[in-house]
């Protein structure tokens, strides 16, 4: 009888939580349509001040090719930084990643930036 209501509180102490809270999706796949070749990828929460690793450790991403990113952070937040082989780089700011489940990257003669897909 006790493990019948501990298994009820605990699934009243989940129905419970802010729907804010219960987000915690942070998986999500980068789409290069660049017209490039993406030469290192990295992303982090934020608040922090380091990259970490290249997320592309196995070679490039190139053109038209996709990235599935996994990671097991807490943080809401994210910036992404990309390096192309052509030395050119930019850098994404604040990235929602309880909501965004696919990142497009573009470019043109000018400028890149992102697209994002959120089902």
């Amino acid at each position: 009888m006790r493990l019948h209501a501990a298994v009820g509180l605990a699934l009243v102490a989940l129905l419970a939580l802010p729907a804010e809270a219960a987000k915690t999706h942070k998986n999500f796949v980068l789409y290069n349509e660049t017209g490039g070749t993406i030469e290192a990828f990295y992303f982090s929460p934020s608040d922090w001040d380091d990259w970490g690793e290249n997320q592309l450790a196995d070679g490039p991403l190139y053109d038209g090719e996709w990235i599935w990113n996994r990671h097991n952070h807490r943080e809401r937040y994210y910036d992404l930084r990309v390096e192309f082989d052509n030395g050119y780089a930019f850098e994404i700011e604040g990235i929602d990643l309880t909501e965004v489940l696919r990142v497009y990257l573009k470019c043109n003669q000018r400028e890149c930036w992102a697209e994002y897909a959120y089902e």
